[in-house]
């Protein structure tokens, strides 16, 4: 099971959620057995420079066998979000090789269903109370909705939410580091009386001991995602109590196996963990499926802040009771061909 070959295929996705890469890049790995393993991540590329990417990388990855991970993970040249994306779709060339689901390769199904958190909109939004609807119609029950700057208007809509829909629905505020320390414990403690399940990342600042400060006079718990690029950013995160919740990125941390390390060391905190898909066509919400399936600690709803759901384009998940069902075919039991993906893929720059 060695890498023979790897290509790129780049696609555009909007509208995005602000703050989020308009562009995915596609990577297809084949072995020399003739099967073929897909990953993606969110990188700046152009579609010029996607043959030289290859040329670049193919001498330094091909022969390698693709389940020695953690020699992947230990090479300079992969930045963390591309390095995720072989990993993946090595992980899913040696799941349909073997004729596994990439979960038993992380320790197996410890669940079958995997809690669904997804962003509805910005609380400026004049349809958001219609797209909260829509989630709930289709049975997602733990919603993201990101700020608008305006904490008087992000109360007004939260108390409209929670009016219409009552404490069965989980809620989440992205604050997206809009806030100083000031601002940040005035929206808390005026969200108090609105059951929200916790706060991600309200302040713009890596300086941990100020969140922890934050934290100390929040009466709501604290959710850090945005600033975890590291292992060592997890552990500082969780040795000084920055927070109660922390959210992971496989792009950001560099793969499946470096979410596995720092779920471990959030577990051992006792803090909350859950992963986020910022944005994905299906390849890495499969995979963060697959990790929630195998991973006893991820109790937590998963946060899709970017999920097309065109049913032309992606293998449709199923949603019920507020869970995703985590596919069990070969791979990331996904059912990918290059010919499919060819007609999403841009044919020139914009």
């Amino acid at each position: 099971m060695r890498l023979c070959d790897i290509e790129f295929l780049l696609t555009k996705l909007g509208p995005l959620t602000q703050g989020i890469s308009d562009r995915l890049v596609l990577v297809r790995v084949q072995t020399d057995e003739g099967v073929d393993g897909w990953g993606e991540a969110p990188l700046p590329w152009r579609v010029s420079e996607l043959a030289r990417r290859r040329e670049q990388l193919l001498p330094t990855l091909a022969g390698r066998n693709i389940l020695d991970i953690a020699e992947l993970a230990e090479l300079d040249v992969l930045l963390p979000p591309l390095r995720a994306a072989i990993e993946i779709a090595c992980y899913d060339a040696a799941g349909k090789t073997l004729r596994q689901p990439v979960a038993r390769f992380w320790g197996g199904f410890y669940r079958h269903q995997v809690p669904v958190g997804q962003f509805v909109g910005d609380m400026d939004d004049e349809e958001i109370l219609r797209q909260v609807q829509r989630m709930y119609d289709k049975g997602v029950t733990c919603w993201i909705l990101g700020t608008s700057g305006q904490i008087s208007q992000d109360v007004e809509v939260l108390r409209a939410i929670r009016d219409q829909f009552g404490e069965a629905i989980q809620i989440r505020v992205d604050a997206r580091r809009k806030f100083d320390f000031t601002a940040a414990v005035h929206l808390c403690l005026q969200m108090e009386s609105l059951g929200i399940h916790c706060l991600i990342d309200p302040l713009a600042t890596n300086y941990w001991q100020t969140y922890r400060r934050l934290q100390q006079e929040s009466p709501i718990p604290l959710a850090i995602c945005r600033g975890l690029k590291s292992l060592r950013d997890v552990w500082a995160v969780c040795h000084c109590g920055a927070a109660r919740h922390l959210i992971l990125d496989i792009h950001e941390l560099g793969g499946p196996l470096a979410i596995r390390d720092a779920v471990a060391v959030v577990h051992a905190a006792q803090l909350d963990v859950s992963l986020a898909i910022p944005a994905s066509l299906g390849i890495g919400l499969a995979a963060a499926l697959h990790l929630g399936a195998a991973l006893p600690p991820l109790v937590h709803a998963h946060s899709a802040w970017q999920y097309s759901e065109d049913p032309t384009t992606i293998h449709q998940f199923a949603v019920k009771n507020g869970m995703w069902t985590v596919p069990e075919e070969p791979g990331l039991g996904i059912p990918l061909q290059r010919d499919h993906w060819e007609m999403l893929t841009l044919a020139r720059d914009f």
